[in-house]
């Protein structure tokens, strides 16, 4: 129901068919011999080839295989037969489109940034020794491909990361050359809406101020025109700006930050301040609109920065490998630095300055909280990873492996989360304030169970509750799980109780 913290294994994969009772659902593929590997099916466009990517965790690894289906492209009832593309984990592999048994992959191999290869599926062995197929789209030097789509079955549209903003552009299918940027009229996230015999395509852009427009983009004219721009009642986008700065952390890498506040901000070290990462698995953090932040910037006058630490996505395998496992000191690293960066050009202090981060943001904040307690007013600690030594043990807690390590069995990777594992870091130090702090978990979390929170909370009160002068507090929902779908009015409570105490250790008035 939710409640449970026992280990997941055991993924299967089956196949129904409409009209057919679920008990004679068709199983497809499952593993016995390897209970933590997790699988997805899909099928080629032309509905010729099933494709099974194989993945260990959270690894952005995968192996891949495939399988040629009969002439009515029907799932065959007997035992599908599975030919391997890639059996072994060291490379993504994502299958984008097919000309026949040319089939084209996105992928990391031997390309931090990713490209496009295309590949034989009738060959009848893969190469393990020398690159899987030929570049048809190489890796660009700088920016990070993060998406491809087909359009008017002659085009690929792709979307790269430049400086954690997306860039949309065309690629000729069949040879593989570059057409032309499509361009936007503001920077942000760019979703889309596109089909492999249109010619149109339709894109979704927000940004930190922009709660989304909707453009049509015409592939052959390169005509674009506003189908729509969102509206939120109240709130008035020109009275904002967006910076990006790039600020140096402790070993000298240019770490990027966006910072969002009203246009008349005076730089006079006291205004309040959320800084917010995430900082993990691969995930990039780009722009994107949220209603209740605008009660931070513009009712509570606040500034919100953003920080695009290392171990997320915005360059590349590069970038989070550089956050992960025996790295994963420099997230807590880029973070603090970018809590200096904000000080030191007065944007604001450490009595007005305030974190926030969630699930492994959760882990990034609640280590910043033991590390460095000076440099912070108060903290916003939503659903986090707490026991950096039995995390592995509870729900899908073994897939974070690619990102912690596995303490119970590699004793180098116990003695590195020790440094600062938030549950065993929590102690007295005399010479440091302790900021104010409210965890946030809810009592059907599956994804991270609440007993993080619940043993941090403990531990927090047994260590700081008799000399702190700032509220540790425990806030847990009841009936939801680790954010999504909560219904709004749940939601909404939760946001009153945020800013309500950011407003009391801060002194704002509400």
């Amino acid at each position: 129901d939710g409640t449970e913290t026992t280990a997941a294994h055991g993924q299967k994969i089956h196949y129904h068919r409409i009209g057919t009772n679920q008990s004679q659902d068709q199983l497809v593929y499952e593993n016995i011999e390897e209970p933590e590997w997790m699988f997805g099916v899909s099928c080629s466009q032309d509905g010729r080839y099933l494709f099974l990517e194989v993945q260990k965790g959270c690894e952005r690894t995968n192996m891949l295989y495939c399988a040629q289906l009969g002439e009515d492209k029907s799932i065959p009832q007997e035992k599908i037969s599975w030919k391997a593309i890639v059996d072994e984990f060291k490379w993504q592999y994502s299958p984008i489109w097919n000309v026949g048994n040319i089939c084209y992959l996105q992928t990391d191999e031997n390309a931090s940034n990713q490209k496009v290869i295309k590949v034989d599926l009738d060959q009848k062995s893969f190469p393990r020794d020398k690159p899987l197929g030929i570049d048809h789209i190489s890796e660009h030097e700088d920016n990070v491909l993060s998406d491809v789509a087909v359009c008017d079955m002659k085009y690929f549209i792709t979307n790269y990361m430049v400086d954690c903003k997306d860039k949309v552009r065309v690629f000729d299918i069949e040879s593989g050359n570059f057409s032309h940027d499509i361009e936007f009229p503001d920077m942000g996230s760019i979703g889309w809406s596109c089909r492999k015999y249109m010619s149109d395509i339709y894109f979704k852009l927000t940004g930190w101020v922009n709660p989304g427009a909707v453009y049509k983009y015409n592939i052959h004219n390169e005509k674009m025109e506003t189908i729509h721009q969102t509206i939120v009642s109240g709130f008035d986008a020109s009275k904002y700006k967006t910076n990006q700065v790039f600020y140096p952390s402790k070993d000298g890498t240019k770490i990027p930050m966006f910072i969002i506040s009203k246009k008349d901000i005076e730089m006079n070290s006291d205004n309040p301040t959320v800084l917010y990462a995430y900082g993990g698995f691969n995930i990039p953090i780009t722009p994107y609109f949220s209603a209740y932040k605008t009660v931070w910037s513009g009712d509570l006058n606040g500034v919100l920065a953003i920080a695009n630490i290392r171990g997320g996505g915005e360059y590349g395998k590069k970038w989070y490998d550089g956050g992960k496992l025996m790295n994963k000191m420099n997230c807590f690293d880029d973070f603090n630095a970018g809590a200096e960066y904000l000080i030191d050009n007065k944007y604001t202090s450490s009595k007005k300055l305030a974190i926030e981060g969630g699930s492994n943001g959760g882990t990034l904040v609640a280590a910043c909280f033991n590390q460095r307690p000076e440099l912070y007013r108060a903290v916003l600690c939503h659903v986090p990873v707490i026991d950096m030594y039995r995390f592995h043990k509870y729900t899908i807690g073994h897939a974070w492996k690619s990102d912690y390590g596995d303490p119970e069995e590699k004793i180098e990777d116990f003695e590195y989360n020790k440094q600062y594992s938030p549950l065993h870091n929590v102690k007295l130090q005399d010479d440091k304030s302790v900021p104010g702090m409210m965890i946030l978990t809810a009592d059907h979390d599956d994804r991270v169970v609440p007993h993080h929170s619940l043993k941090f909370a403990a531990e927090v009160q047994k260590v700081h509750g008799k000399t702190s002068e700032n509220p540790l507090l425990l806030r847990v929902d009841i009936k939801a799980g680790h954010g999504g779908g909560k219904p709004t009015a749940m939601v909404i409570e939760e946001q009153v109780d945020k800013y309500g105490f950011l407003a009391l250790m801060m002194g704002l008035e509400l």
